[in-house]
């Protein structure tokens, strides 16, 4: 077979007599294609594909065919030397690979497999290798002393090197699509809205060995209720349409670089797809593409399990970032997340992208559940940024970029810079302490405006820009700046303080203006800002455990602006219904306009504090429905 294969190529300009000569391989064979100096073999024992030859040089083993499929059940051995460091394999013929079997080598050897076609990894697709495993579209693999090893160009007898590999190369329009297929059901179903993530099946979809990487790469790709697991390690999803992505070596195993990329192609998941790199060792995820698209329950996990801080997730997506709904059963909200559970600090999450769109129920959050400080969250759009509506299936899950903790350990901070900030229906940017922890600080950049509006139908929750404490813990500070500042219809800026722990200041600086407004006559539906110490209604209580009269603080409200209009049942508050002190609230604006019932008040129980002091140089008071109230503040003795 291999000798035909290599006269054939030889006449390739006769294709006509090549595809009468030669049958096509049937879906599963793994055909050497006799194009290296020492070429592979293939011997089959039962259902294992025993692959063996191949050109070594040093610790490289170079191995190339021009099919390469593994059917359902079946295995491609790869029988190599124990003192291998990289295997690299490339298809050179014109079909996919496809794989629902498993990929087994030797030793700690690093497995990289090429196919410029296209990979499709079945949902019974498994790996036992020891090393990292790279599957790619690449055309070629670049080497540092300037070799390549190609697929699209093979040469009868290419240069081969003992050099270490620097790079893979993608064609426009030649490299395929890489899919994962799985079962969708690697998550245990949230019966607790607040419970950790936590794996179903640690054995299904493919998985690298703990601290190693599991890197896909090719143009389009797309997890349909696949699984990839790299334990502590590394999980690098890259989908380049042209361009050199960058093989950096890092101490936690191999890091990509796409400095080189020109363009880029799409990323989903879909159908509870999930990407994880949990571990007692700081795991590490970073996917790039141009439309990244998460939805029906797929998660992007690293659940730090032990000591050692954990590595960042990196989302960046060229054109954009959409994060959609939940699972079909609504047990598992689509979600970006970091959650630390020992003494580790969780990761950081960075996203960088021209347009975020976070909604029904989808979120971005960093959660602590242990000693361990929550990871840092840190979102930079450069043109917009949606937070919309909760889950159709399940309301308590409220589309959200958020910090929280559970536990002893801080929660991080939020930071979110944009042109546009939207948020709708109970959406909210937020960070609350629900523990012994500190809350995080919430910083909103957003250069041109920020618009919150509505509450989630059926739970009543504000949208919001928040920062909360439900236990011992502070929450943290919450900062906005923008031009122009819109809270309407429910909407609220608040930090609010339920139990012992303190409440945060809360400054708004809108270069512009600040507009505040509702739907009279019900003013509990206006938009709110606010730093409260509140008492919580029984529901509330028992499900947060809360007592029944706060004793935190509330912190200060300072609101910086040219125009601030306060309509039509629009509050501006600090307040303290339960035993500590509350804030004082200082407004700087040239225009000041309340109407239609439009408040700013300041109150206490029992605390000292409730200041209110405005500057300004124009304050309108009007009242256009009879019996409304315009303007208010008190401090109870």
């Amino acid at each position: 077979m291999s000798r035909l294969l290599l006269i054939f190529r030889k006449l390739a300009r006769y294709k006509s007599l090549l595809y009468v000569l030669v049958p096509l391989p049937a879906l599963g064979q793994i055909v050497p294609d006799a194009t290296l100096p020492i070429n592979s073999s293939v011997t089959n024992q039962g259902e294992t594909n025993v692959i063996e030859g191949g050109t070594t040089k040093g610790s490289n083993l170079f191995h190339s065919f021009d099919v390469f499929s593994i059917p359902t059940n079946s295995t491609a051995y790869f029988n190599n030397s124990v003192d291998v460091q990289n295997i690299f394999t490339r298809v050179t013929g014109s079909s996919v690979s496809s794989i629902d079997g498993l990929i087994q080598s030797n030793g700690m050897a690093n497995l990289f497999l090429i196919n410029p076609n296209g990979i499709i990894f079945g949902p019974n697709a498994s790996l036992n290798i020891g090393g990292s495993f790279f599957g790619s579209t690449a055309s070629d693999i670049q080497f540092a002393d300037g070799t390549q090893f190609s697929a699209k160009n093979p040469a009868v007898t290419p240069l081969l090197t003992v050099s270490a590999p620097i790079g893979l190369g993608l064609m426009s329009n030649v490299g395929g699509e890489i899919e994962v297929q799985g079962t969708g059901k690697s998550l245990v179903p949230l019966t607790n809205t607040f419970a950790p993530l936590t794996k179903a099946n640690t054995l299904t979809g493919l998985q690298v060995q703990p601290g190693k990487t599991l890197a896909l790469v090719g143009g389009n790709v797309v997890l349909k209720g696949g699984t990839l697991t790299a334990q502590g390690g590394r999980i690098e999803i890259g989908s380049v349409d042209s361009g050199l992505v960058k093989l950096n070596l890092v101490p936690e195993g191999w890091a990509l670089g796409y400095e080189g990329v020109s363009t880029f192609k799409d990323i989903q998941l879909s159908q509870g797809a999930l990407i994880d790199a949990s571990g007692t060792e700081g795991g590490s995820v970073q996917v790039q593409g141009s439309a990244v698209k998460l939805t029906e329950g797929s998660v992007i996990l690293i659940q730090n399990q032990g000591a050692q801080p954990s590595g960042s997730l990196v989302v960046k997506a060229v054109e954009s970032l959409e994060l959609n709904g939940s699972s079909t059963d609504g047990g598992i909200p689509t979600t970006i997340r970091t959650q630390p559970i020992s003494d580790g600090n969780g990761g950081d999450i960075v996203v960088r992208t021209p347009r975020l769109i976070v909604q029904d129920g989808a979120g971005i959050n960093s959660i602590t559940y242990g000693s361990g400080k929550g990871g840092n969250v840190n979102v930079n759009t450069s043109n917009t940024i949606d937070v919309l509506r909760s889950s159709p299936i399940r309301a308590s899950f409220n589309s959200n970029i958020a910090a929280y903790t559970f536990a002893s350990g801080n929660a991080g901070n939020v930071t979110v810079s944009t042109e546009n900030l939207t948020i709708t229906n109970g959406g909210a940017v937020n960070s609350s302490s629900l523990g012994m922890g500190k809350g995080g600080e919430v910083t909103i950049d957003a250069r041109n405006s920020v618009k919150i509006t509505g509450a989630n139908p059926k739970t009543l929750a504000p949208s919001l820009v928040g920062a909360s404490a439900f236990n011992t813990g502070n929450a943290g500070t919450l900062t906005i700046n923008t031009s122009k500042l819109v809270i309407e219809d429910g909407g609220a800026v608040s930090s609010v303080a339920l139990a012992s722990g303190s409440a945060g200041s809360v400054t708004i600086n809108a270069s512009d203006s600040v507009k505040l407004s509702g739907k009279l006559p019900d003013v509990v539906s206006a938009g709110t800002v606010s730093s409260s110490a509140y008492i919580a209604d029984t529901v509330v209580q028992q499900i947060f455990k809360l007592p029944p009269k706060p004793s935190g603080r509330s912190g200060s409200v300072t609101i910086n602006t040219e125009n601030l209009n306060i309509v039509d049942g629009g509050l501006i508050t600090v307040n303290n219904d339960g035993e500590g002190n509350a804030g004082n609230l200082v407004i700087n604006a040239n225009n000041i306009l309340l109407e239609n019932t439009g408040r700013i008040s300041a109150a206490t129980t029992s605390g000292e504090g409730g200041d209110i002091k405005l500057q300004t140089q124009n304050l309108q008071l009007t009242n256009k429905t009879e019996g409304g109230r315009w303007f208010y503040f008190r401090r109870s003795p």
